[in-house]
């Protein structure tokens, strides 16, 4: 705290000690301490940091809680003074007006009076709340309640989203997992121009290549300028403009000058290949430039994927088959294109929610499970909830689904057994400290047997009250 917020702190506490109550006499020889300094409180400070803390400690700055004609339900206009920074128990027979007093008054006015301090525009996304009826509360601070009501009965909810563990995970995976193909298991990798020309130069060095754009793939989930072969004559003459000179069907050349001399030759269906020939050249380290600006107009015309063909033209003008695709974006990609994978999008969160549409596995709806009489497990995505896509992005060999079948230890244990680079670090400093704060408060109230994935459901309600009572632990508040 700077040296304005603590001296701001002290003119607050004396305000609130001219307008409380009188304290006891051990309290009020306290406050003697700092009576006699005879210097300003600043300067006290400035020559002493050590009367600051008196201050702090001062109890008397603490102003209490003074209710005046509460009449919820049953209340009948009573007065009550709740000392601040002390556990206070309410107690009385059923129907007496505890929880009309703790939640209906005190919960009430203060979650009203935070509401207030908002702008009115912040207000209008509220909801209404209204106030108390009560004739004053002095002393009061924003308030957080934990009820004893049992847990909801959502079957979505866990002990990870009901703690917020799991809103920091899925930062985590969007941010510093692994991605990999559902299909084949083996990571996904994108290149730049740059790299790309590096990895020519690495693998090809010397050989002759041929730059090419891929139209069209049979069988391939990719999208290419063309969505199908026949639709290949409408674009012909704008290629012929931007200086294009072949394109390659079937593997087969074709100038475009001599398109339509030709285009009775070929029948285009699905299962015809459409390539664009971008550049032809030697791989050679001192003309990197070159290479890397026609890799880059190839991603521009293949939308992300590159073909490069590794030999010289066979006689008759046919391409070898001794092929390699590299993609702009996150991918996979085999010769064989049906197994191939695209990464179309930048991960995120809202990908590793099983309460989205956009991360739920389609079958299951994210339940895990089919809604039937016995609730089988879902066969596509084995109980996870989630895409084969997004099950498919790990950490340390573990994917967000695995790691909440973790007990609360467990979890602990292994986010601390992690290796992450400098970079990985700096971008999940923040996630990693919410969630190990979160998993140790659950420690700390004798919850360490939960998984995190066990569902709120199937929990009683003393361990759901501990759970909330963790989280609003967890959140860091002050003075509430």
């Amino acid at each position: 705290m700077t040296l304005t917020g603590k001296f701001l702190k002290i003119v607050l506490g004396k305000g609130a000690e001219q307008n409380s109550f009188k304290e006891s006499k051990e309290k009020s020889g306290k406050v003697s301490e700092l009576q006699n300094l005879k210097v300003s409180a600043t300067e006290a400070i400035e020559e002493d940091p050590a009367n600051f803390e008196k201050v702090k400690v001062s109890k008397s700055y603490s102003r209490d809680i003074v209710i005046k004609g509460a009449s919820k339900n049953n209340l009948r206009h009573i007065d009550v003074r709740i000392p601040n920074n002390k556990i206070t128990v309410i107690t009385g027979v059923s129907g007496s007006g505890k929880t009309s007093l703790a939640f209906d008054t005190i919960f009430a006015e203060g979650q009203a009076r935070y509401l207030e301090s908002l702008s009115t525009y912040a207000r209008r996304f509220l909801g209404r709340m209204d106030k108390a009826p009560v004739d004053s509360i002095d002393g009061l601070s924003p308030a957080i309640a934990i009820n004893q009501k049992a847990t909801a009965r959502n079957p979505r909810s866990t002990v990870a989203t009901t703690t917020e563990i799991y809103d920091y995970l899925r930062l985590l995976f969007a941010r510093i997992g692994k991605a990999h193909c559902p299909t084949t298991g083996r990571p996904l990798l994108g290149y730049s121009p740059t790299r790309a020309a590096a990895f020519c130069t690495e693998h090809f060095e010397g050989e002759r290549i041929e730059l090419l754009a891929p139209l069209f793939l049979p069988g391939s989930s990719k999208i290419l300028l063309l969505d199908h072969p026949k639709h290949l004559p409408n674009v012909i003459d704008s290629l012929e403009q931007e200086g294009f000179v072949r394109l390659y069907i079937n593997g087969e050349t074709i100038r475009l000058d001599e398109w339509k001399e030709n285009t009775t030759k070929y029948k285009l269906s699905k299962n015809t290949t459409v390539d664009l020939g971008i550049d032809r050249l030697r791989v050679n380290p001192e003309e990197q430039k070159r290479l890397a600006e026609a890799i880059e107009n190839a991603f521009q015309r293949g939308h992300g994927l590159l073909k490069i063909c590794l030999t010289d033209l066979k006689p008759g003008g046919q391409l070898s088959e001794k092929y390699v695709f590299l993609s702009e974006t996150p991918a996979n990609v085999e010769n064989d294109v049906r197994l191939s994978f695209f990464q179309e999008e930048e991960l995120s969160p809202r990908m590793f929610s099983f309460n989205s549409h956009v991360g739920a596995c389609p079958t299951c709806d994210g339940l895990g499970k089919i809604q039937r009489i016995n609730d089988p497990q879902c066969e596509d995505c084995g109980g996870e909830r989630l895409k084969a896509e997004y099950r498919a992005v790990t950490i340390n060999q573990q994917n967000i689904s695995q790691f909440c079948q973790l007990s609360v230890p467990e979890a602990r244990q292994e986010i601390e057994s992690w290796v992450l680079t400098e970079n990985q670090c700096t971008v999940a400093e923040q996630a990693l400290g919410e969630i190990l704060t979160r998993l140790k408060f659950l420690e700390n109230v004798g919850l360490d047997y939960l998984t995190l994935d066990q569902k709120a459901s199937t929990l009683s309600g003393g361990e759901a009250q501990r759970i909330r009572l963790s989280s609003q632990i967890g959140s860091g508040l002050v003075g509430v």
